[in-house]
């Protein structure tokens, strides 16, 4: 299945069909973390994808106007 799905299955999915596989055989569970470890020193799975943000600043926009006319200046602590 691994490589029927363009070698794009991550280690999570592989220890889930390990575990159907070995099902019939009254194996127990497949542990996902020695799945990612094996797969890791054979050089084969996907990296996470790097995130990358899409809205951009534009620094030259004037701000937006303070329509409410608001006053951020307290005469003391706490008044």
């Amino acid at each position: 299945m691994y490589r029927h799905s363009r070698c794009t299955y991550g280690a999570k999915r592989v220890a889930l069909d390990l575990a159907e596989a070995r099902a019939g055989e009254g194996a127990g569970p497949v542990n996902h973390k020695k799945v990612a470890r094996l797969m890791r020193e054979a050089g084969i799975g996907r990296h996470q994808r790097r995130r990358r943000g899409l809205t951009k600043q534009d620094k030259s926009a004037a701000p937006a106007p303070d329509l409410l006319a608001r006053d951020f200046e307290a005469d003391a602590p706490g008044a």
